[in-house]
């Protein structure tokens, strides 16, 4: 049985026909999605919408809140569950956590990794914003992995990042 399945958008016949599919997690980079506009540790890039006739979309913001409007009502008129997890914390300088210098390892030092609160504040804090806001204004519950993170990138040791926003 598979209760539980990720996705953005839902497509009917593959989805919400299948009986063993009976919560649907939603979870990506809300702030990309939302703004249009995501950090990168190369540059900035845009993400644009494009209507049905194929042209940009001017209101982005408006467009991806309408278009996650429909996931959540469509998830919930076929009887199933809609729950949102949050973004995990984007991490600025991921690759600093994957070097450990021959001497720290020889002495045992633990390398300190640590996320770059003002970072988080300009390029998370306001899709965090926009989920608990959605979610309050259509009754959505939501999951936030930042508690399981416990404020560090580094997990016994180890590296939780393959890059600024993958784990």
């Amino acid at each position: 049985m598979y209760p539980i399945l990720l996705t953005l958008f839902v497509n009917k016949s593959q989805i919400i026909e299948d009986p063993r599919v009976q919560v649907l997690l939603i979870s990506h980079r809300f702030d990309l999605f939302h703004t249009g506009i995501a950090y990168s540790n190369r540059k900035n890039r845009m993400v644009t919408f494009l209507d049905s006739e194929g042209q940009p979309v001017k209101d982005h913001t408006a467009y991806y809140t309408a278009q996650l409007a429909r996931t959540v009502e469509t998830i919930g008129n076929s009887g199933k569950e809609a729950i949102i997890v949050k973004q995990v914390p984007i991490f600025e300088n991921a690759k600093d956590c994957d070097w450990e210098p021959y001497i720290y390892k020889l002495f045992g030092k633990e390398r300190v990794c640590d996320y770059t609160p003002a970072f988080l504040n300009k390029w998370q804090q306001p899709s965090i914003d926009f989920i608990d806001e959605f979610a309050a204004a259509h009754q959505v519950e939501v999951i936030d992995p930042w508690p399981f993170f416990d404020g560090r990138p580094l997990h016994a040791g180890v590296n939780l990042y393959r890059d600024s926003d993958h784990l």
